[in-house]
């Protein structure tokens, strides 16, 4: 398929394979080129300045001074909320009541 025959969502999910080593042959020269394509491309579709996620992936698209459309690509592992202290003790206590509701 050709770059302009793609939707955004079909030009972001390229920049992300790309991005993620998941695209064979292509290149990082290649990403930051699709890379402008998809920032012309979301501010033509009026598309709101943002973070766009895929999985762990982002696509952030801003504005420069001059209102010329930026789009980055980037990685962003947050911590799960299970990393948290207490969050054993918690599921330790839900266990043994969900066990009491069983034996009645």
């Amino acid at each position: 398929m050709k770059v302009q025959e793609m939707s955004l969502f079909e030009l972001a999910l390229e920049v992300i394979k790309i991005h993620q080593g998941e695209a064979e042959g292509k290149t990082n020269a290649e990403k930051y080129v699709l890379l402008d394509l998809l920032a012309k491309a979301m501010h033509r579709e009026g598309v709101a300045p943002g973070s766009y996620r895929w999985g762990n992936t982002f696509i952030a698209l801003n504005y420069s001074k001059q209102g010329t459309p930026n789009v980055h690509v980037y990685d962003h592992f947050t911590p799960s909320l299970m990393a948290l202290p207490g969050w054993k003790e918690y599921t330790a206590k839900k266990d043994i009541k969900a066990a009491e509701l069983v034996e009645g």
